[in-house]
């Protein structure tokens, strides 16, 4: 019984302790392994998947992004814009302003104008006309001697500066002939010394002057003119024909802009009012002057110049052709055909291109023309020469 007694209270004291744990464990969950599953621990371990978080270091990838940087470099193609200056380039037309051909977009014309002064041979028909008040006034000279000398009788002057001129006039020649002669010896006259000959035929309306050696000195201004050559005017006795003419081999002209020398020279202009009236012209020479840079420029007269239209009023030339050729191969041609007498057709041919286009003749280009004496005469056109 006493050990009944010490059984039940062992169970009562075994069963006190269980109810005060009873605070930490709930007693509703199994008590077995179950409740302190190892694995749940491992769950922490699931946290360690953060460490998946470290690939947000590939996000350093962005820094490959900064490549963008790169694209501006896209920029610099931008630079490539500045290339598209060279469109500029084309507004300059088909020759570049580096050409250094003489002949070129940018110079044609300035070169076309003092050209045109001597297929027109300006410059000669000023020194003829000066040539011819020097032969025919005697300003300035005081006679010495005359007489007879052989054929001729020889007129001897003193010069005002110094020098002498004679002139020679045949005795016995036709009387409808007049020829004489002077024969310049560093004559000075005015500040311009004379030196060489100057021989002159006239009849009726014919005229001719030739000049040999004929040397031309203006102190004052520097200048220095060497010609050979001669000028010849013809008119038909009922007048119906004219024509005005130049042809030297030698123009050497020293000045303070350089030297100017011009050889081969053939120029005329004529007109005959029994063919329509029909007016034309030709040129032909070698020039090198300053404004050509030195090089010999050819100027050729390709296809007379015509104007045959019988009621024509214009100056200007209906049909005619001219080349101009630098020593460098670059050229103007000139086509006096276009349809409208005001205007010709220019070609430039310079640094492999061609371009065309259509001046008006009034522009400073026109070519000199005859008139007839009697009947209609052209504005713009001259009479034969009266000296």
């Amino acid at each position: 019984m006493v050990f009944r007694t010490i059984l039940i209270s062992l169970v009562f004291l075994l069963v006190s302790a269980c109810s005060s744990d009873s605070d930490d464990v709930d007693i509703s969950q199994p008590v077995d392994d179950t409740t302190n599953p190892q694995p749940t621990d491992t769950a922490d371990g699931t946290d360690g998947t953060d460490g998946t978080d470290g690939t947000d270091g590939t996000d350093g990838t962005d820094g490959t992004d900064g490549s963008d940087g790169s694209d501006g470099s896209d920029g610099s193609d931008g630079a490539d814009g500045t290339d598209g200056s060279d469109g500029t380039d084309s507004t300059d037309g088909p020759v570049s302003q580096e050409s250094t051909s003489l002949i070129n977009i940018d110079s044609y014309e300035e070169l076309l104008r003092r050209a045109i002064t001597w297929i027109n041979v300006e410059p000669a028909t000023a020194f003829h006309d000066n040539a011819v008040n020097v032969f025919t006034s005697r300003d300035g000279l005081t006679e010495i001697t005359s007489g007879p000398v052989g054929s001729v009788i020889q007129f001897v002057f003193a010069c005002e500066s110094g020098g002498q001129v004679a002139f020679e006039t045949p005795t016995n020649g036709d009387v409808t002939v007049e020829t004489s002669g002077a024969s310049f010896e560093a004559c000075e006259i005015g500040g311009t010394e004379y030196s060489g000959q100057h021989q002159r035929t006239s009849q009726r309306f014919d005229r001719s002057d030739r000049f040999t050696d004929y040397e031309v000195n203006t102190a004052g201004a520097n200048e220095t003119l060497i010609v050979t050559g001669s000028r010849s005017g013809e008119v038909s006795a009922a007048a119906t024909r004219s024509s005005n003419s130049w042809a030297f081999s030698e123009w050497t002209e020293q000045d303070d802009s350089g030297l100017t020398e011009v050889t081969d020279l053939s120029w005329s202009i004529a007109i005959n009012t029994e063919a329509g009236p029909e007016r034309t012209a030709a040129s032909n020479l070698s020039i090198s002057a300053p404004w050509t840079a030195g090089q010999v420029l050819s100027i050729t007269t390709t296809e007379q110049f015509a104007n045959s239209e019988s009621t024509a009023t214009t100056p200007h030339y209906l049909t005619g052709r001219m080349s101009l050729v630098a020593e460098d191969g670059s050229e103007l041609l000139i086509d006096a055909d276009t349809g409208d007498a005001a205007t010709f057709n220019l070609t430039l041919n310079a640094d492999g291109t061609t371009v065309s286009f259509v001046r008006n003749w009034d522009d400073g280009f026109a070519l000199r023309c005859l008139t007839a004496f009697d009947g209609e005469q052209v504005d713009g056109c001259e009479l034969q020469f009266n000296q």
